[in-house]
């Protein structure tokens, strides 16, 4: 189970990572993102190595809302998928930004929007779940290395805040983003 404190550094980690790649494993009830994420180490300039698997096990539910529109035409339709074509169109998509700070337990309003227009609604497992994942291209419990190495969920969340800390500190290892702090 997660914390608040947990919840919310997950929604600095992954705010303005790249999703590039999706697997489902529905033999295992798995799903694992693969992202690359905003990042700093404890000291040095920032590295190349960026890459991250959100490696989600247990999933009791996968839904999509996959449209050719904005997120927000409401009148666009749903098209229909399979797991197989979901992985599928998440490629032809391409690297796209994840937007927002708040990916684990959205408010249920946030979920409401889609909910109502499902491309796939897969149940493996009686929904009881204690978190749910909401993340769109326009967590969880373990993240990896683009080489499959285990990171500890605080090693991702520290350096997702030292990345916005310094960004918004006018750090110069953050300016290569083209992210800029807005003025108050």
């Amino acid at each position: 189970m997660l914390s608040e404190e947990d919840r919310h550094g997950i929604g600095v980690a992954l705010n303005e990572a790249t999703w590039f790649h999706l697997q489902v494993h529905s033999e295992a009830r798995s799903v694992a993102l693969g992202l690359r994420v905003l990042t700093l180490p404890p000291t040095g300039p920032e590295t190349d190595d960026n890459g991250r698997w959100l490696v989600l096990r247990g999933v009791s539910r996968l839904a999509a809302s996959y449209r050719m529109a904005r997120w927000d035409d409401a009148a666009a339709p749903a098209v229909p998928l399979t797991l197989q074509s979901l992985s599928e169109a998440i490629e032809r998509l391409g690297p796209a930004e994840l937007y927002g700070w708040e990916f684990i337990d959205p408010e249920k309003e946030k979920w409401k929007e889609s909910s109502e227009r499902l491309s796939l609604d897969v149940l493996w497992h009686e929904p009881k779940a204690p978190h749910q994942l909401m993340v769109f291209k326009e967590v969880g419990d373990a993240f990896q290395t683009e080489h499959g190495e285990p990171m500890a969920l605080q090693d991702v969340i520290a350096g997702g805040r030292r990345w916005w800390d310094s960004m918004y500190a006018g750090d110069g290892r953050t300016k290569s983003h083209g992210i800029v702090p807005g003025s108050t």
